[in-house]
C-alpha cells in the first residue's frame, strides 16, 4: 500500500475538502483525486461521499482513519530510526592494517563503545592487499587501509596520515645518523611491495643508496621483536605503541613520508552508521595530530552543497537559480521549483555522481520525483536533504 495514498486520505479526512487537502500538500486536486480512487480501489470501500458536492468521510472511511494515521506515525518512527545512527545495532565487519592497531585503534573501539553501545566490531587485521581482497568479496563492510579507492560502490575518506621514523636498539639511542650510515645495517620494514616498504626504497634510492639486506614483516610487533634484539633498523609510525625500553627513536638525517590512510566503505542502507565510524575514526587519528590546512569548518562546510552555495552566495558568486536552504519540507520545496520554473534539477546535498539525483520537467511530477530523489540520498550517503537548480541543459564542465 502506497503510504503517500495513506497521507492524502488523512488529509483530506481532517481538513474536510479536496482542494484544502491539495494545497496543503502542494499537489493538484486532480492528483489528490487520484490517490483517493486508487486506495479505495486497494480497499475495495468508498472512503468519501461525494453525492452533493460535499466531502464527507464514510463509515467505511471513519473506521480506518486512527489506524492510517497510525501507519503514518510508524514511517516516520521507522525513518528517523534508519537515519539515526545512535541507534545502531548488528555487526560491522572491519578490515584494517597493523599500523592503525598500534596507535588509534583502543582510542577508536572505546568510541564506538560510548557512542554506539549495540554496535559490534568485527576486525579483521591483515595486510593492504589481502583485506582489499576481502572487502571486494563482500567478507568485509568497511576498511581502514594505505591504499586508496574510487568508484561508484564505496566512499573513500582521508584520514590523517602517519608520521613515520626511524628506531633502533638501546645502544643506537643517542648516535647521530646519516641515510648511509642506516644502509649499512638491516633494514626492518613491512610487508614487500606495501606502501611503507616502497617509500623507504624510494627515499634510498634518491640518494643513490640501495640498503644491503631488507627484512619485509607483516606484523609490527615483530618488527619491534627484531629491532630491539638489535637485528636491524626498523620503520614504524612514530606514534605506535611499540617504542619503549629497548627500542627507540633514532636521529637520521633523511625523514621518512608520511603513511597515508583511508577509511573506505560500500555505498549501502548501513551507510549511516559506517559514516559515523569514519568520522570517529578521523577525530581518533587526529588526536595529536597538527594539521596544515583549510580548517575544518571549511572542509566541513565544502562536505555539504548546500552550505557550499550559501557561501558562494554570500561572497557574491554568481550561481544558477535555485534553493539551497536547509528547510526540506516539500512544501518549502515545490514552491520554490514553481517560482524558478520548470525544468528543475533537484540533487543530494551530501552526494555525488548522479545518486540523488532527479530532472523534474513539469510540475505535476515534480512530488514523485521528490520522493525518489530523498528516498535515493537517504540510502546513499545517509542524508535525505536535496537542494534545487534550475536545469541548464547542453552543458559541459
Amino acid at each position: 500500500m502506497n503510504t503517500r495514498f495513506l497521507e492524502t486520505f488523512v488529509t483530506v479526512a481532517n481538513l474536510g475538502s479536496f482542494r484544502a487537502a491539495a494545497e496543503q500538500l502542494n499537489v493538484s486536486q486532480a492528483t489528490v483525486s487520484s490517490r483517493i480512487s486508487s486506495l479505495e480501489t486497494d480497499l475495495q470501500v468508498d472512503l468519501f461521499d461525494r453525492e452533493f458536492h460535499a466531502t464527507r468521510i464514510t463509515v467505511a472511511g471513519a473506521m480506518i482513519l486512527d489506524k492510517a494515521q497510525e501507519m503514518l506515525a510508524t514511517e516516520r518512527n521507522l525513518r528517523n530510526t534508519l537515519s539515526d545512527p545512535t541507534t545502531a545495532a548488528g555487526r560491522v565487519r572491519l578490515g584494517l592494517v597493523s599500523s592503525v592497531v598500534h596507535t588509534w585503534l583502543c582510542d577508536l573501539i572505546e568510541e564506538v563503545a560510548r557512542c554506539y553501545p549495540r554496535l559490534e566490531l568485527e576486525l579483521t587485521v591483515e595486510p593492504t592487499p589481502n583485506i582489499a581482497a576481502a572487502f571486494e568479496r563482500g567478507a568485509l563492510d568497511m576498511l581502514l587501509t594505505t591504499d586508496d579507492r574510487h568508484d561508484q560502490t564505496c566512499v573513500c575518506a582521508d584520514l590523517p596520515p602517519l608520521a613515520m621514523g626511524w628506531f633502533g636498539p638501546e645502544g643506537m639511542r643517542d648516535e647521530k645518523l646519516s641515510l648511509a650510515d642506516v644502509v649499512t645495517s638491516p633494514l626492518i620494514t613491512f610487508t614487500r611491495n606495501s606502501r611503507p616498504h616502497a617509500n623507504v626504497l624510494a627515499l634510498f634510492s634518491d640518494r643513490g643508496l640501495r640498503p644491503s639486506i631488507v627484512h619485509c614483516i607483516t606484523s609490527m610487533a615483530a618488527i619491534a621483536r627484531l629491532t630491539q634484539r638489535g637485528l636491524g633498523i626498523a620503520t614504524l609510525p612514530l606514534a605506535c605503541d611499540l617504542a619503549g625500553p629497548g627500542i627507540y627513536e633514532l636521529d637520521v638525517d633523511a625523514q621518512l613520508p608520511p603513511l597515508p590512510l583511508y577509511c573506505i566503505w560500500r555505498r549501502s542502507s548501513d551507510v549511516a552508521t559506517y559514516k559515523a565510524i569514519a568520522d570517529l575514526a578521523r577525530a581518533c587519528a587526529e588526536q595529536g595530530v597538527v594539521f596544515i590546512g583549510p580548517p575544518t569548518g571549511a572542509i566541513e562546510a565544502m562536505g555539504s552543497k548546500s552550505a557550499a552555495k550559501r557561501i558562494m552566495e554570500a561572497a557574491q558568486v554568481p550561481l544558477v537559480p535555485g534553493y539551497h536552504g536547509d528547510d526540506q519540507d516539500p512544501a518549502i520545496l515545490k514552491a520554490a521549483a514553481d517560482e524558478m520554473g520548470y525544468p528543475v534539477l533537484l540533487k543530494a546535498t551530501a552526494g555525488g555522481g548522479g545518486r540523488g539525483m532527479r530532472i523534474a520537467r513539469v510540475e505535476g511530477e515534480f512530488d514523485d520525483l521528490l520522493s525518489q530523489a530523498t528516498r535515493e540520498a537517504q540510502q546513499s550517503f545517509g542524508d535525505a536533504s536535496v537542494y534545487l537548480e534550475r536545469l541548464v541543459a547542453n552543458v559541459r564542465h
